[in-house]
């Protein structure tokens, strides 16, 4: 462009694409992140197709026609109480079968279909003991795990771009700032829709939501300011802590899970066992070792179940 400026695309997507829209992604895009909960049998119980079938060898055609491009992604797999159990499992299968260069495992957060389903919310006790041992194990296959609540590689006063003018438009023309509250019928869009395009093509921003969403930064939450894990975690996601007191506690249990895996890490880095938490870029020396053969499928679209 006359600025000089270059674009980067970047999507999440559930992986269930067609050869078609693959081909156009490795041509126009940068990298994703695909929705895979770590093992085929999890995979096609979290996520059904609208047919009610498993959606694991559409995902895993996906993956594997990524890698033979060398195209860049990651994997979100979402943990509850039916994989819990299963994670150092699934980090075996994912690196010993896909090129991936993170994996991000987030524990089931109740919301849309899923919030029927109380039973599935993992212990969060569980996972930090089996979040724990995936640390350990995953770095002889030299890539990143993460988790939203850790930042242990940066210091930030901002969970995420909420406080920082996020910036995404609905399919009917609203403002959010929260990748999660895109319908108008949630009860945070009170907060988090902060305008809309009107039918005049103009942008209106209320500024005071806005302004009061710049303010949700750690620094201004009283409950956070004694914190060891203050500057890593950043006050936790607005979205999640239970209530509607965007500024109050955020003594919940995943309050708690992220002070346990920050506390964790923070040893780990003091006693030297994992560098690799700091690295920019994940070691991937060995992926190709590695990786073995495994399921081919294609489809059309798929349907999550669960998601965080």
């Amino acid at each position: 462009s006359k600025e000089n400026l270059q674009l980067s695309v970047y999507s999440a997507t559930n992986g269930v694409l067609s050869e078609r829209q693959l081909e156009w992604i490795v041509k126009h895009f940068s990298s994703l992140n695909i929705s895979f909960d770590g093992l085929p049998h999890v995979q096609d119980y979290h996520r059904p197709i609208p047919n009610g079938k498993g959606s694991f060898k559409f995902v895993d055609n996906t993956m594997r026609f990524l890698d033979d491009n060398n195209f860049n992604y990651g994997i979100r797999s979402t943990i509850s109480s039916y994989n819990v159990e299963l994670m150092e499992e699934s980090v075996d299968f994912i690196c010993r079968n896909y090129k991936t260069n993170t994996i991000h495992f987030e524990p089931l957060f109740h919301c849309g279909r899923c919030k029927t389903e109380d039973d599935l919310k993992p212990d969060m006790g569980k996972f930090a003991q089996n979040y724990f041992k995936c640390d350990a194990q995953i770095k002889q296959y030299g890539i990143k795990l993460t988790y939203s609540g850790c930042k242990i590689e940066s210091l930030t006063d901002s969970f995420c771009g909420v406080s920082c003018d996020n910036f995404s438009v609905t399919p009917d023309g609203h403002i959010t700032t929260c990748y999660e509250v895109v319908s108008k019928d949630d009860p945070k869009a009170d907060t988090f829709y902060i305008g809309r395009f009107g039918k005049d093509g103009r942008m209106r921003i209320n500024e005071k939501k806005r302004k009061f969403l710049h303010s949700l930064s750690v620094d201004n939450l009283d409950y956070c300011q004694d914190c060891y894990a203050k500057w890593h975690c950043a006050g936790e996601c607005v979205a999640k802590i239970g209530h509607m007191d965007y500024t109050g506690d955020r003594g919940h249990d995943r309050c708690e899970l992220n002070r346990q895996i920050i506390k964790n890490r923070l040893l780990s880095l003091v006693e030297g066992k994992y560098p690799h938490l700091l690295r920019n870029e994940p070691e991937n020396e060995n992926k190709k070792d590695i990786k073995k053969s495994g399921v081919i499928g294609h489809s059309q679209g798929g349907n999550d179940r669960h998601r965080n």
